[in-house]
């Protein structure tokens, strides 16, 4: 047997508050003088939502990506009005249930495939960002989001709600769940069988 990439504990409320502080000058809002700082809201429920054991990096990765996408819908429509990116994260049953929600665009539902809505926007080089200007990515921050989630972690990504606003400012919103198992958290190495 082999095991899958090291674990050590983490405390989520702290890594969280480090990624969001490392966000911050990117977390910014302007139309034309005026400029509006997103608010990040974390609500974690209960100490086994809280901390776990799992490959730092990876879940490093995982917040990052859903946040800089956000950051990136927030200010593609210029919301200058209450932008926000929060985090929910609590325990269901045997899973560690992670929301992250924003108010920024929301996403067309073209872009809104498969079982868990998220089969398009979760594709490599996949961006519904025009081509050319800044917001424009390389496309890989879901795919990479799925791929930890799912093989990694043996958890779900969906798109648990979405309204699209298009390129106005005001209504649009979307919300990603992640769903891991908890005995994936847990601290002794997960074991893969070859």
């Amino acid at each position: 047997t082999t095991t899958r990439l090291a674990k050590t504990e983490i405390n989520l409320r702290e890594m969280l508050a480090r990624i969001t502080n490392s966000l911050s000058s990117l977390a910014v809002v302007k139309t034309g003088a005026e400029k509006s700082q997103i608010k990040f809201a974390t609500s974690i429920l209960g100490d086994r939502a809280n901390k776990i054991h799992a490959n730092e990096s990876a879940i490093i990765s995982v917040f990052t990506n859903l946040f800089l996408n956000s950051i990136k819908s927030l200010r593609y429509v210029r919301r200058t009005e209450n932008p926000s990116i929060s985090v929910d994260i609590s325990t269901e049953g045997i899973y560690l249930v992670i929301q992250v929600h924003d108010n920024g665009k929301g996403i067309e539902g073209d872009n809104v495939t498969g079982q868990r809505g998220t089969d398009k926007i979760t594709e490599a080089f996949y961006s519904s960002y025009p081509k050319e200007g800044p917001l424009k990515g390389m496309g890989l921050g879901m795919t990479l989001v799925r791929e930890i989630v799912e093989e990694q972690y043996r958890g779900e990504l969906s798109l648990k709600a979405t309204t699209y606003d298009g390129d106005k400012s005001g209504n649009g919103s979307a919300t990603f769940e992640i769903r891991i198992p908890l005995k994936e958290l847990k601290g002794e190495p997960v074991k893969d069988v070859k």
